[in-house]
């Protein structure tokens, strides 16, 4: 998710929500083990952050998710990674290219709303 104020000079918040920490690339391999955690709709995820940067990145892979991303945003704006005058500018799907056997990125009924 893109997120930030309605002035378009100030840069934007990119919040990741991943659904492995497996892979080629992870944050733990960009900046090391993750001292802080999220407990979201009842998963465990490492956080990791950087100026404009937050990623979320569950203990446990998901094969899929159906949740609500307000939690994630939730988080991120108790934590002051965002401002409660920010604005969702930008949800996309998105994957990295990893090498693995048998792998298969699949997406299907892909929708978002911002109510």
């Amino acid at each position: 998710m893109i997120v930030g104020s309605a002035d378009p000079s100030v840069a934007p918040v990119e919040i990741l929500v991943w659904m492995t920490g497996q892979g080629g690339y992870t944050p733990e391999k960009a900046l090391g083990k993750s001292t802080e955690y999220a407990v979201i709709n009842g998963g465990l995820y490492d956080k990791y952050r950087r100026s404009k940067l937050v990623w979320y990145v569950p203990r446990m892979g998901m094969f899929n998710y159906g949740g609500d991303l307000f939690l994630f945003l939730n988080d991120s704006l108790t934590s002051s990674d965002i401002s409660i005058d920010d604005y969702v500018h930008k949800v996309q799907a998105v994957t990295e290219i990893i090498t693995a056997n048998d792998a298969r990125f699949t997406v299907s009924n892909f929708s978002a709303q911002i109510l």
